[in-house]
């Protein structure tokens, strides 16, 4: 592990909750795991604070409106932000640290009912951005390109198609279609063209989540059990991860290949992983029981593991005060959990809502 990687990272706030409920944090890292972005209400009011790993803040970027999402290719490249526009839409924008921002996606990117990890991917080169968009008509997959805005449509089909997940070597693009009346995964080229079906079978399939060769794809499935699946991409069975229970979402695999970390549960939707060599098709394991908040509910939350070793960051509401908590995980220990930052204080959706969504 590289002892001057920094870690990269946003919190959200969610303006959709209830009164009753606290803010719902989500967590991303940047590619290059160099910095830290925290899109919050904190000291300086709302924006995006860059962080080291220390918890120190380096930059501030103002900015009002709810950012739902946020990733970051690497730190000296644009940070791409979903924000919710006063109209209730959601759209793609750009903002760097010298506090340039602009509107990237002309189209409103779709929101599935379910968490998911997908709402929009950026390319290995960086140089475009896919989601999935219902502006023609029907919920299809776009792709724009960062430099000039140009937006492509990628599938036209009957049925709703979203979750995009570009592959490790950019040639290709998973994502769930409903074109077959139920969700299943299907995978296209990065340039669009024809799309196959990764599995055939019982029960539906969602949430892809490549592997870090590009050999597998892991997704929420209901086959038989409620669970997360893997299937080779090269055509096979699927094999079970971790299944039991009812209810799982956005899994992500971490960019070492060992492990799989996904939500579970409704209110509160807790943060699990499971090592992928040593499963025995029986889960959830490692519940992060560390993740003190019980009031969280499962609509952005998403795990979201460094880019280059087996930890994952997430945020929680511990006495009333945001905490941003580092997991690093052991095949034989498990999680081990240490705290990056603590907020002064948080608000809640009832009292930020209005300020936020004034335009």
């Amino acid at each position: 592990m590289r002892r001057t990687t920094f870690l990269a990272l946003v919190i959200l706030a969610c303006c959709s909750l209830q009164a009753s409920q606290t803010l719902i944090p989500v967590t991303a890292w940047s590619g290059d795991g160099m910095k830290i972005a925290v899109a919050a209400r904190l000291t300086d009011g709302p924006g995006i604070y860059i962080l080291n790993q220390s918890g120190g803040r380096t930059e501030f970027i103002p900015y009002q409106n709810t950012i739902v999402a946020l990733k970051w290719p690497s730190s000296d490249s644009a940070i791409a932000a979903l924000v919710r526009h006063g109209n209730g839409k959601h759209y793609i924008w750009l903002l760097n640290t010298s506090g340039v921002i602009k509107q990237l996606s002309s189209r409103a990117v779709y929101i599935p009912k379910n968490p998911s990890a997908n709402l929009f991917c950026w390319s290995r080169d960086a140089r475009a951005i896919v989601f999935a968009s219902d502006s023609g008509g029907n919920v299809d997959l776009w792709c724009v390109q960062v430099s000039t805005g140009r937006e492509k449509r990628l599938t036209d089909t009957p049925g709703r198609d979203y979750d995009p997940a570009w592959s490790p070597d950019g040639s290709s693009i998973a994502f769930t279609s409903e074109r077959t009346g139920y969700p299943a995964i299907w995978i296209i080229p990065s340039s669009g063209g024809n799309a196959r079906r990764l599995v055939y079978g019982p029960g539906t399939q969602e949430h892809p989540t490549w592997s870090r060769d590009g050999r597998y794809i892991a997704f929420v499935g209901t086959n038989h059990e409620t669970g997360i699946y893997s299937a080779p991409i090269s055509g096979g069975p699927m094999k079970a991860i971790a299944v039991g229970g009812h209810y799982y979402a956005a899994p992500v695999w971490s960019s070492t290949g060992k492990w799989i970390a996904y939500v579970y549960g409704r209110n509160p939707a807790n943060l699990f992983a499971i090592n992928v060599g040593k499963t025995s098709g029986w889960g959830p394991n490692y519940q992060t029981s560390f993740d003190h908040s019980k009031s969280l509910s499962a609509q952005f939350r998403t795990p979201v593991w460094a880019p280059d070793r087996d930890q994952l960051v997430f945020a929680s509401y511990e006495d009333g005060r945001l905490t941003i908590r580092l997991a690093t995980f052991s095949e034989k220990f498990g999680p081990s959990v240490t705290s990056l930052y603590t907020a002064p204080r948080v608000r809640t959706a009832s009292n930020i809502e209005g300020r936020n969504e004034r335009r």
